[in-house]
């Protein structure tokens, strides 16, 4: 690491002869560090538990030369991955990589991705993974009681879902299940089918 810069120095050659005692030739070379310009942290912000999240972060390689990627490393594999795996990037040129994170636990985390060059040397670049996960959390209450009732009577009752996670709830589909299932009916399955339900 470090900026690029100029680096200078002299070869000298004695010799015997009075005239030119001694000979000079100036060493010339300019140091290029591995440099790509982006995002070193990367936040995946809150994300439910076990399911895949992906976020696109762009790189600029600022090393001054071309600067060849032969992998990029997972501190944990199956947990954060990184994708392409291997690439070149002109100096100057920009490079997307898509981050994908997929929780195994509830809670704050951080994994770290190196990105591994052999061209011009080899060397690594750090960058931190940090998200938040949970599991989305809805609230119903257990029973809906009808009470006693006649075979010629009809009672209608409603119940409310609510969102009481800090992450969205997908409602799939509502469905009457059980022995006297066909005794109920359900007068608004809209309500509760392809629905997205919000936090509180």
């Amino acid at each position: 690491a470090g900026p690029v810069a100029t680096r200078t120095a002299a070869l000298n050659v004695r010799t015997d002869q009075p005239a030119q005692p001694e000979v000079e030739v100036g060493l010339t070379g300019i140091r290029v560090a591995l440099q790509l310009s982006g995002p070193l942290v990367v936040n995946m912000g809150l994300i439910p538990v076990g399911v895949p999240t992906t976020q696109t972060v762009t790189y600029t390689n600022t090393s001054g030369a071309d600067l060849e990627i032969v992998r990029i490393t997972s501190s944990n594999p199956t947990v954060t991955t990184a994708a392409p795996q291997n690439f070149t990037i002109a100096n100057g040129a920009t490079q997307d990589i898509d981050v994908t994170v997929t929780p195994l636990l509830e809670g704050n985390s951080v994994d770290t991705l190196h990105f591994v060059p052999t061209s011009p040397c080899q060397d690594s670049i750090a960058v931190l993974v940090i998200w938040t996960s949970e599991s989305p959390e809805i609230s119903v209450q257990n029973v809906l009681p009808f009470g006693d009732l006649a075979n010629c009577e009809v009672v209608i009752d409603s119940f409310t879902i609510a969102n009481s996670g800090d992450l969205p709830v997908d409602l799939i589909d509502v469905r009457i299940a059980g022995p006297d299932a066909a005794l109920f009916r359900i007068l608004n399955p809209a309500a509760a089918t392809g629905v997205i339900l919000d936090p509180l």
